[in-house]
């Protein structure tokens, strides 16, 4: 029943931050995608193109607003797989108790972690950029705590399951430096 209630959240955050507008808010610089991307990621070239991944088919120059949710947007997408992957392990009958605790600590993790990205999408799409700082600060937060549970595992799920938790923690991180770079400078 918890289960039920948590994805019954989980789906209601999502479907309020897929409708989310993304449209441009007033004074956010605007850029071409490129530029955006390389200002968000300056020096760091996995990063850039992961970026440019995210913005398939982008406008030639938009609000960095709009750059901003969509990689959001995505970096919320992807928490789900590691959640999946955690909640199954749990079902397995034979899994060591220290291994459990993990997987358990992680689901809260994820649940604070996607809780916290739903309330910072929500102010990016209000184009309450600045509001949505502490959002992003709790979600890398709570993706870090999931990582630290795991490190110590030399088991082939969990240590595939803390890759998954470093690739949303880059694409979160990503999503909030294009959000910083959204806001207006003056």
């Amino acid at each position: 029943m918890k289960n039920a209630a948590a994805l019954a959240l989980c789906l209601a955050t999502a479907a309020i931050i897929l409708a989310g507008s993304s449209e441009a808010c007033p004074g956010s610089p605007t850029m071409a995608v490129e530029d955006a991307c390389q200002k968000a990621t300056p020096g760091d070239r996995q990063t850039y193109w992961l970026c440019m991944k995210f913005m398939e088919a982008p406008p030639r120059e938009a609000d960095v607003t709009v750059y901003a949710a969509r990689a959001g947007k995505r970096a919320f997408l992807s928490y789900a797989a590691q959640k999946t992957e955690a909640g199954e392990q749990l079902r397995n009958q034979s899994l060591p108790g220290e291994l459990k605790d993990a997987y358990t600590g992680c689901l809260s993790d994820y649940d604070a972690a996607t809780a916290a990205m739903g309330a910072a999408l929500q102010k990016v799409d209000a184009c309450d950029l600045k509001a949505s700082f502490g959002g992003f600060d709790a979600t890398l937060a709570g993706l870090e705590r999931c990582r630290v549970r795991l490190a110590g595992f030399s088991d082939v799920i969990a240590v595939d399951i803390a890759y998954g938790v470093l690739g949303d923690k880059t694409e979160t991180a990503l999503a909030y430096s294009l959000t910083r770079l959204a806001v207006p400078t003056s």
